[in-house]
């Protein structure tokens, strides 16, 4: 039972992402580009491989951990004599 209310909400995720995400040829016509379709997906697909497909988005969590890390480095070298 459950499952059948949850359909719809599925159905209307995906209306509602059709909207957001262009389709290549107008996303090259609003960028007023000459790249052809597959020349997008063959750049897209350089750049999923460089990045070892890894889409994670960086937080201030993050963010803090690095500089966390940088500056108990920077003191503990400061602080090793």
């Amino acid at each position: 039972m459950a499952s059948q209310t949850m359909w719809p909400n599925v159905h209307a995720w995906t209306l509602h992402l059709r909207k957001l995400i262009p389709r290549i040829k107008d996303f090259i016509e609003y960028c007023g580009s000459d790249y052809t379709p597959s020349e997008v997906l063959r750049m897209e697909l350089a750049i999923l491989d460089k990045l070892h497909w890894d889409l994670c988005i960086g937080t201030p969590l993050d963010f803090l951990n690095i500089v966390t890390h940088k500056a108990h480095d920077t003191w503990s070298s400061e602080n090793v004599s």
